[in-house]
């Protein structure tokens, strides 16, 4: 197990043009448990920053500087209007003078030097550690909106390829792959020469500071941003998860409640930071206005605080201290660095790995440049739901991790309609579950190879019994083929309450979106086959399961859908589909699992209210984490729903539990099976109730 440090971060961010000020705050934050400050540090207050850690330096505190590179120099680039970033659509715009000043080009030299002659002079601070370079920069917003095409730009691409940088629509694949190719090494290469910069004297860890823009929204191809293989050349990521104030604009609304928004983007975060030497930020909302969707108060401060340690984000902040202090969330924020002990004891369990595949984002031309239907969204982050909504605690895995040794460190592998796969990745895959793995393809998979061209059927054949699987799209209703216990227990109304009086029967479905039509095998398990009224995939398999070696294959004929509509009447119907994968990959592995959810999600008042409400989703959320002498688990509840249900912790060899605690409220909880190998509490949530923390502690067994 690594061994954690959880440190929290004071953001020190004036805005009063008074940086000075801010050394004025070091001796509170020292006094409130706080181990380091952050500081925003523009070009021409380098004095500022100086002063603010020498500060820190007499109260024991580390620093780091936040700072903007392509943002923050609007009157700069007014004065040097050729050092512009300039768009695609903009890219035959003779005079760059004209155009808005919004961010500066990365790869102009003069531009460039600036920021790295002022991260240069940063690093001299003795007792600054960490730089977020580059805030929240990207380098493309939409098909029509690629960077950069300026002058600078133009003159690299013609000594590599000649000729003028392309534009969508392309000619062909390879010349889009050229352009993709080109774009993340040369923006790796740029915030590569930043680490350099900072380490030129002694080491400073460069972390890039993003924006939840990229990580949610915008196909990485247009971002011009791959993540992981970017985090390879720094030292770092970080992230803003603002959720009253960038949402619903960011993720198209899907981030419901709002306040899981937090959680998802520190899993993101956590995938792309998977090697013990990267370090994982994340920068919590610590300020409320008015045009927000609420304000924040004690909840919000618990949240912050306890979710990221919980999910492997150890390095936490606010944004900023001073607006934090404004809010009510201040105190209790503070209040749960008391929990950060069991936490640094402990790594989080994540039962499924859910890839993301830069190269179906990229080489897929199915798929849209940005918006509610890109593929993180609808493919990636909706398998993550269906694993969170039910207990099966899932992480996000990049898809140039797709080794062997890392593979194996999960149960439960998801391709969420991943069609892009290299040989390599496919033979990773393919021994991952013949070694006992889990493997589950979700829609059109690994149908073509890294860049987009058409690759044979082996895979598919070896690893799920599949012989064909051809995109038919559109959602589509399934029923179960048989006696299974994937199916058992689903919350089926009685006919006579399932009738809609404007549109007729709203009875529930089983559904899948972005459907593909299957061929299977002999030797595979059908379980699940669409119904009548799905046209060309009528009687084809919808879901399939296969032993293959010691593990299994299981192929699920598209996206588990929350909600279908009924034809021609138009009625929106609850679908079942995503608490039947869980349960099937849960009969699986579940055993396997050394914390676990029995009930859960709970079944809430609004359910027996209004039983067949498409609006209806789970509001709470799951997160074990385990330890040599403690095994935690963290309960939100983000829409405080009343409900119940059990958790069951699976005790390591030799060990035996002494107590079950509830941190928050610092209270003894009764639990069953104490004295053998496995113990259960129920977990029973109020009105009142927004967060619980178990701790299962744990001592050697008397022989």
């Amino acid at each position: 197990m690594r061994r954690r440090h959880i440190q929290r971060i004071a953001f020190l961010q004036d805005y009063r043009n008074r940086p000075e000020s801010l050394a004025d705050e070091v001796h509170e934050v020292a006094g409130l448990g706080y181990h380091e400050v952050t500081l925003s540090a523009r070009i021409g207050q380098e004095a500022a920053v100086v002063e603010v850690a020498r500060k820190a330096a007499e109260h024991g505190l580390e620093v780091s500087a936040f700072t903007g590179f392509m943002k923050y120099a609007y009157e700069h680039l007014v004065e040097h209007p050729e050092q512009k970033a300039v768009f695609s659509r903009d890219a035959d715009h003779e005079e760059l003078g004209n155009l808005p000043p919004v961010w500066g080009c990365p790869y102009h030299p003069d531009f460039q030097q600036r920021y790295l002659a002022f991260l240069e002079r940063l690093a001299r601070i003795p007792n600054l550690t960490e730089v977020w370079v580059n805030d929240e920069a990207y380098f493309g917003r939409d098909a029509d909106q690629l960077a950069c095409y300026c002058q600078t730009c133009q003159a690299d691409w013609a000594r590599e390829f000649d000729g003028r940088i392309p534009r969508p629509p392309f000619e062909d694949r390879t010349e889009k792959a050229r352009l993709v190719g080109w774009r993340f090494r040369r923006w790796n290469a740029v915030h590569g020469k930043m680490k350099a910069a900072l380490n030129r004297d002694r080491r400073v860890r460069a972390v890039f500071q993003s924006g939840p823009g990229p990580f949610w929204d915008i196909n990485p191809w247009v971002s011009g941003i791959d993540f992981d293989e970017m985090v390879g050349a720094i030292d770092g990521l970080a992230v803003d998860a603002y959720y009253t104030a960038v949402l619903p604009a960011v993720g198209s609304g899907l981030f419901t409640p709002v306040e899981m928004f937090l959680s998802e983007c520190c899993r993101y975060l956590r995938g792309m930071c998977l090697d013990e030497e990267k370090v994982a930020v994340m920068l919590a909302q610590g300020m409320s206005h008015p045009e927000f969707l609420r304000p924040l108060d004690e909840r919000d401060g618990w949240w912050a605080a306890v979710v990221p340690p919980a999910l492997g984000v150890d390095r936490v902040t606010t944004y900023t201290y001073r607006l934090q202090r404004a809010s009510p969330m201040h105190r209790t924020f503070q209040e749960a660095f008391r929990l950060d002990p069991y936490f640094e004891r402990t790594e989080p369990v994540v039962s499924a790995a859910v890839v993301d595949s830069v190269e179906t984002q990229c080489y897929d031309e199915s798929l849209p440049a940005r918006g509610r239907e890109n593929w993180r969204l609808s493919r990636m982050f909706a398998v993550g739901q269906m694993a969170s909504h039910y207990g099966l605690p899932h992480g996000y895995l990049p898809s140039s991790n797709l080794a062997l040794e890392r593979l194996t460190a999960y149960p439960v592998v998801i391709l969420p309609n991943v069609s892009c796969l290299s040989a390599g990745a496919r033979e990773a895959l393919l021994a991952y579950v013949r070694q006992g793995g889990t493997l589950v393809a979700a829609g059109e998979t690994a149908t073509r190879d890294e860049v987009g061209r058409p690759v044979d059927g082996t895979f598919l054949a070896e690893a799920f019994g599949i012989d064909a699987c051809v995109p038919e799209g559109g959602s589509h209703a399934f029923a179960a083929a048989g006696e299974h216990t994937a199916f058992a227990g689903l919350p089926w109304p009685e006919e006579s309450i399932a009738w809609d009086a404007w549109k007729g029967p709203n009875f529930p479905v089983l559904a899948l979106d972005h459907s593909v039509r299957l061929e299977t095998s002999g030797d595979t398990e059908v379980l699940g086959v669409f119904e009548e009224a799905a046209g060309p995939l009528t009687g084809h398999p919808a879901l399939t399961v296969r032993r293959v070696g010691q593990g299994y294959g299981v192929f699920v004929a598209g996206i588990p859908a929350r909600s279908f509509t009924r034809q021609p009447v138009g009625t929106s119907v609850l679908s079942f589909s995503r608490q039947v994968v869980s349960q099937l990959l849960l009969s699986l592995v579940g055993e396997q699992l050394p914390l676990r959810v029995r009930g859960f999600p709970p079944r809430v008042p609004l359910q027996e209210v209004r039983p067949l409400d498409t609006r209806w989703k789970p509001t709470m959320e799951f997160m074990p984490s385990v330890g040599e002498d403690h095994y935690l688990a963290v309960i939100t509840s983000y829409f405080r729903e009343p409900g119940a249900f059990r958790i069951e912790a699976k005790l390591p060899e030799g060990k035996r539990c002494r107590e079950v605690r509830e941190l928050v409220s610092e209270q003894p909880v009764a639990a069953s099976g104490g004295s053998g190998q496995t113990v259960e509490i129920e977990a029973s949530l109020t009105s009142e109730d927004f967060l619980q923390v178990y701790a299962f502690l744990l001592e050697e067994r008397a022989v």
